[in-house]
């Protein structure tokens, strides 16, 4: 499953963003570079294996240090 916007170009969408798990309602993301990104919402809209575009996406570094470094602890 990959969540696109609407109208987008898919042949310019890179597909790099994906879904590994959840952690606390968020929904965490790891692209090619193993950099962990998160997005809030429900499982259901993004099962594992989903992938993702950038901009819905922010870094797990925005988030509380507890926080991140729980999610650093278990998506390394």
């Amino acid at each position: 499953m990959v969540l696109i916007k609407p109208m987008c170009d898919v042949s310019k969408t890179n597909y790099t963003n994906l879904v590994i798990g959840y952690f606390n309602g968020k929904v965490i993301v790891k692209n090619d570079f193993g950099h962990l990104y998160y997005m809030i919402c429900e499982e259901q809209i993004a099962p594992v294996g989903t992938f993702l575009e950038s901009d819905l996406l922010a870094p797990v570094k925005n988030l509380p240090e507890a926080e991140q470094a729980e999610i650093y602890a278990i998506y390394g």
